[in-house]
């Protein structure tokens, strides 16, 4: 009985040391930065991970989440210098704008329900927002029964801080940065490029990992895991850290989040960040050519996105998104009304047509759509106002332009 005793107490002791060394492996392979801690701890550190009806998820990271989104700070959290007056006060002003958001638009994005126009069927196929930023949150709404969300901009990923080690000071202003990030979304319900510009490069946000934590929190997911991901040479998704030495940096990023909806729905959201002009799909970045290429059929967003399909130096994401897409749903920035034919598309028309906003008047004679403007007028294509505002006319919601066009069979 003592032999098997012993036996037993040197099988465990090296299953221990066994399990030190693939953790000290595990750190030196991924631990590139401090800022990235949150991740490594949350892949060793069973401790984090909690069930929500039979699927497992990770509470430092979601925890993080709700820190970062002004939604609680959780027992993991409990090393974070704060002071708890700004704390309740910075949650109670976030709360006080993401409810205002939520009671003039994202209710009403909830209540109107875009299966009535692309089917049941088709309304969980993978969601493609190109010239996206961050913003998860609208096509959660938009599409609550989708299992995947592609989000696809120019900004940087950055990292997550570790507020453990960075102090009251920093981890207070780093939050008031995230919520001042949020004032357009707040009001407009898009982010204007010049602001994200300045706020990633004179903020202590140093890329828009932070904002998408917000969003799921704000969204009330729960984070699975996190990797950060880019792709390689046939257009397939690979952690980061899988790239051959001696590649060349990457000209694009990506992350990849697996997530647990309030519904115990698993999501999948993923953010690449890249150059999708054709001189970056054909010379930067060709390995996310082949990526968008190679995605099945997809149900497309686009909002706000700067008539940057109108020019030809875009055509080859503007060719992607009407081959791949089984419906888009866009107002007038995104692809040409005139490309949307009638032997190929149904089309259905919200709101009324105005003239693009002044912010673009040195391009007006590129991107002012008399065809479309025409067509607003016939009351077989045109289906009223939407009851919420999503563009640049955001300050009425009658002066949307909204286009849902849809694959005919």
């Amino acid at each position: 009985m003592n032999y098997l005793v012993a036996k037993i107490n040197k099988i465990l002791a090296f299953i221990v040391i066994i399990f030190i060394f693939n953790a000290c492996n595990n750190k030196k392979g991924g631990e590139t930065s401090k800022e990235i801690n949150y991740e490594v701890k949350s892949v060793i550190d069973s401790s984090s991970i909690m069930k929500s009806k039979e699927v497992s998820y990770d509470t430092l990271l979601t925890g993080i989440a709700d820190f970062i989104g002004g939604i609680k700070i959780s027992k993991k959290l409990s090393n974070i210098e704060i002071d708890s007056i700004f704390w309740n006060n910075l949650k109670k002003e976030t709360d006080k704008n993401f409810n205002k958001t939520s009671e003039t638009r994202l209710t009403n994005i909830s209540n109107w329900n875009i299966n009535d126009f692309i089917g049941n069927n088709r309304d969980s196929l993978t969601v493609f927002y190109p010239f996206s930023g961050p913003d998860f949150l609208h096509v959660n709404y938009l599409y609550p029964n989708t299992k995947t969300f592609v989000l696809l901009a120019i900004e940087k990923i950055g990292n997550i801080p570790d507020f453990e080690t960075k102090g009251a000071r920093f981890t207070e202003k780093y939050l008031k940065d995230i919520n001042n990030f949020m004032r357009d979304i707040y009001l407009r319900g898009y982010f204007i490029t010049s602001h994200m510009k300045t706020d990633l490069k004179e903020t202590s946000n140093n890329g828009l990992l932070g904002s998408l934590y917000w969003f799921i929190s704000r969204t009330e997911h729960k984070i699975i895991n996190q990797e950060f991901i880019t792709l390689d040479e046939n257009g397939r998704i690979i952690k980061e850290n899988s790239i051959n030495e001696g590649w060349l940096e990457s000209q694009y990023d990506g992350v990849s989040f697996k997530l647990l909806d309030k519904n115990g729905k698993e999501k999948k959201l993923i953010y690449f960040s890249g150059d999708i002009s054709n001189k970056g799909l054909t010379k930067k970045n060709p390995e996310l050519k082949t990526y968008l290429n190679n995605l099945g059929q997809v149900n497309t967003f686009v909002k706000a996105a700067s008539y940057l399909m109108h020019y030809n130096s875009f055509d080859q994401i503007r060719n992607i998104v009407l081959d791949k897409s089984y419906s888009v749903f866009q107002d007038d920035t995104g692809v040409p009304y005139r490309f949307y034919k009638p032997e190929t598309f149904d089309v259905s028309l919200f709101g009324r047509y105005r003239d693009p906003i002044k912010d673009f008047a040195s391009t007006m004679d590129i991107i002012t759509q008399e065809d479309l403007r025409q067509d607003y007028k016939k009351k077989d294509l045109n289906k009223g106002s939407l009851p919420f505002s999503l563009g640049y006319h955001y300050r009425n919601r009658k002066n949307q332009n909204q286009q849902l066009a849809v694959k005919k069979n």
